[in-house]
């Protein structure tokens, strides 16, 4: 028997030697950039650059916008003042020092000192992190100890003495001193994959673990003092697992809690600190209608508690209201699949600026324009203790009729989520589904659900989404997604346990599932630009490899 985790490092491995040939070809922006539209919620930039490369972004106290752009031969910071829209470049002027692979997964990532009034950014072109001074222009480089080291995320410490990085290809974290300028690397262990950190208020260190589907809780006191190894890995409960990327730790009422995008599927999840994720919910995106998961990227949250991340795969902005649970999702204007992975907020809260790589745009949500739909049910748990017997959920959609450049005309139900391939286990039915809103500030609706005989006992998280279109542009949709919990109460038969079983016992790999297989293609190429266009490259450089994947699969 291959265990799962040997089995999924051989392929993530063999994987990219294949990735490298893949990204060596040029790839044209109308492979998957195929329209260019205007919302009323979203406003783009075209950034002056000729090569795909953008990478992360920030902003400063006066409201400029800063984002790093790289590719194999070249990395540079872009300054862009929204008020003119003038963009200025500082390049980086060192020699490439690390593969093509390394360059395309590590994002490199920003952050503003206001202390400093300066810029912080990890560069895997060169293998550094970079201090930018705002006044001066001027740059400083420190260079990283460890090698094709694959710097991605960074943190300053909450001290602001010290900034923390994560090593995706080096799987360590690494500390850069202000006062002495040394970088103090920490090793973890092999092929974990760290991506993102960030503090908490009690000052442990938070890191996502997109490899080994993980995150760390370091005690830094013990850490850095001792040279201990004070490091709790935590996992979800078995029979779940994710891709965990970007990572943000909000208060309400008192407690702490960490919200976390699955970079391997289509959901965010938020769970309290205290629990180290044994409870969690998942709050899932709507469907991606061309790709089989929307793939949540970095995450940043505002002062109001509101979380906000990209969906790469699904071609959206997301805003998750913790304290309502609910999800609202904008289209980007540019598509099918502009790719956005990073995002960030502006000092004021009001705009969510991200980067998009296909397109070479830079682009915000404004998140002060009023939606006027609300949703609200008769329960927001439905509990299902018998098969085939149908369930009753009232639904009421509102509309405030405050002023908003959506058409609420004809309004769209459904719902999403329940699991990684979707709804599964039961059938529904919307009575309407399709709704106008325009003169009726209220209209009530009814969902009948069944459980399927091959449902599962437990409790599932699924959404119900209300969508409507754009007033500027048809093609745009908003929507808005409530969160639902079915508790299925249904003891498994033996009949069903004993199919599960011989299912198991015909399986080559019995502990590896299609979607352990799936996330972890996803992760391990979506940091770079989009698993569906590395995808569609391996297909056309296996046949140079074919005596390679002969091998493999062998």
């Amino acid at each position: 028997m291959l265990h799962r985790t040997l089995f999924l490092t051989i392929l993530i491995f063999s994987y990219f030697g294949i990735f490298s040939q893949a990204m060596a070809q040029q790839l044209t922006e109308d492979e998957f950039v195929t329209y260019s539209r205007n919302s009323s919620f979203i406003k783009e930039f075209q950034v002056p650059v000729d090569d795909f490369g953008l990478r992360g972004i920030t902003t400063d106290t006066l409201g400029n916008v800063w984002f790093h752009h790289s590719t194999s031969k070249a990395s540079e910071i872009f300054k862009f003042v929204p008020e003119t829209s003038q963009f200025t470049k500082y390049a980086i002027e060192e020699k490439t020092q690390t593969s093509d692979a390394i360059i395309s997964l590590s994002g490199g990532q920003l952050v503003y000192d206001k202390d400093r009034n300066a810029i912080w950014f990890t560069d895997a072109r060169i293998n550094s992190i970079g201090k930018l001074h705002v006044e001066s222009n001027d740059i400083d480089l420190y260079r990283i100890p460890t090698p094709d080291a694959g710097p991605m995320g960074l943190v300053l410490s909450p001290d602001n003495n010290t900034l923390w990085f994560a090593e995706l290809n080096g799987n360590k974290i690494a500390s850069l001193d202000f006062l002495s300028s040394k970088i103090t690397e920490y090793t973890l262990k092999e092929n974990s994959g760290p991506t993102f950190l960030v503090f908490n208020n009690e000052g442990f260190l938070w890191v996502t673990m997109s490899y080994s589907n993980s995150v760390l809780k370091i005690n830094l006191d013990d850490l850095v003092s001792h040279g201990k190894s004070p490091i709790t890995e935590l996992k979800l409960p078995k029979g779940d697992m994710f891709s965990p990327f970007g990572i943000v730790v909000i208060e309400e009422n008192s407690f702490e809690k960490l919200v976390i995008s699955d970079h391997g599927s289509s959901r965010v999840i938020v769970s309290d600190v205290s629990s180290n994720l044994n409870s969690y919910s998942s709050y899932w995106t709507s469907q991606s209608s061309k790709y089989p998961q929307t793939l949540p990227g970095q995450i940043v949250t505002d002062e109001s508690g509101n979380v906000y991340f990209p969906q790469h795969g699904g071609n959206k902005i997301s805003k998750l209201d913790i304290k309502t649970g609910k999800v609202t999702e904008y289209d980007i204007p540019t598509g099918s699949l502009s790719t956005v992975v990073y995002l960030a907020i502006d000092q004021k809260g009001k705009k969510i600026w991200f980067t998009e790589v296909l397109s070479n745009k830079i682009g915000y949500l404004d998140t002060t324009i009023h939606l006027p739909i609300d949703v609200k049910t008769s329960s927001n748990s439905i509990k299902i203790q018998e098969k085939n017997t149908t369930q009753i959920l009232d639904v009421w959609i509102e509309n405030d009729n405050v002023p908003s450049p959506i058409l609420t005309n004809d309004v769209k139900l459904s719902l999403v989520g329940m699991t990684h391939l979707g709804i599964k286990g039961i059938t529904y039915n919307i009575d309407p589904e399709r709704i106008d809103l325009s003169e009726i500030p209220e209209i009530h609706s009814k969902i009948s659900i069944v459980a399927q005989d091959k449902i599962k006992p437990g409790v599932y998280n699924i959404m119900l989404q209300v969508t409507a279109e754009e007033e500027s542009d048809k093609d745009l949709k908003v929507s808005v997604l409530h969160p639902l919990e079915i508790s299925v109460e249904i003891p498994e038969t033996k009949v069903m346990q004993d199919s599960e079983k011989q299912s198991n016992e015909l399986d080559i790999f019995p502990e590896i599932k299609l979607k352990d297989v799936i996330q972890t293609i996803a992760i391990s190429v979506a940091i770079g630009l989009s698993a569906f266009i590395v995808l569609r490259r391996i297909k056309l450089a296996r046949d140079k490899n074919k005596n390679r994947s002969e091998s493999f699969t062998s």
